[in-house]
């Protein structure tokens, strides 16, 4: 099923066609749709997201997580939640690495020293002597290795959930990635419904006429709940 397929549909139960989806030169029906799914994403990590990435490391100056790429290909990735991170061996290997956020990291080095003071809300400064324990550390989407490491760079691997990038004009007739053409088309319809029906407002509370909006609402709800109950069974069925 294409993003032109849903929009027909959706069109259709809003009495209009696709060609009046688009005002002002403003697809209002890809905008729509893009939004739902953004939405379902925000609401759940599911199991068909999960992917290998892949992001190369600054010794010094750390990396972005925008420059994450797809693990064995150069295909950028948007990082949603991490789930664990590794290093490669020169075999291509994954082995874990210690990560954390930055405060962690400040509190694990401050209870590994012995040379650190005890926290107190009067103290004013401390120094640390000797070496901390190398780890990578994230603050917001950056990572970064502590300590620094001088002309080096590591290719970092993680598992984690993803999101993927809106889809535009040149996507409207081609196949939508499953699940989303197939598990994940009724919710699509439905939720695309519900946001251009804030424009059209074919659909009211009450119930005379036309289908309530609170149909179409729980229309939405009810397919995004069936898809992330199939996508867990799925992902459960085949560990």
């Amino acid at each position: 099923m294409t993003p032109n397929d849903i929009l027909t549909a959706a069109a259709s139960q809003l009495q209009q066609t696709l060609v009046d989806l688009t005002i002002n030169s403003q697809n209002l029906g890809l905008v729509a749709l893009n939004n739902v799914r953004r939405a379902a994403y925000q609401q759940h990590d599911f199991e068909f997201s999960r992917k290998l990435v892949d992001v190369t490391v600054n010794g010094v100056t750390g990396a972005s997580l925008a420059t994450a790429v797809i693990h064995g290909t150069a295909t950028a990735v948007q990082v949603g939640t991490i789930l664990d991170v590794g290093l490669y061996d020169t075999d291509g290997n994954l082995w874990p690495v210690e990560w954390t956020s930055v405060a962690e990291n400040l509190e694990r080095a401050r209870v590994a020293s012995r040379d650190w003071l005890p926290r107190s809300p009067t103290d004013e400064q401390a120094e640390a002597w000797g070496s901390v324990a190398s780890r990578f550390v994230f603050a917001g989407d950056s990572v970064y290795i502590v300590p620094k490491v001088t002309g080096q760079s590591y290719t970092l691997g993680m598992e984690c959930y993803t999101i993927p990038a809106d889809l535009v004009a040149g996507d409207l007739t081609a196949e939508l990635a499953s699940p989303w053409g197939t598990h994940g088309a009724q919710y699509l319809l439905w939720g695309t419904v519900l946001e251009l029906n804030g424009h059209f407002q074919k659909f009211v509370y009450r119930e005379e006429g036309s289908l309530g909006d609170r149909f179409v609402l729980q229309q939405r709800d009810d397919a995004l709940a069936r898809l992330a109950q199939w996508d867990v069974f799925r992902f459960e069925q085949a560990r």
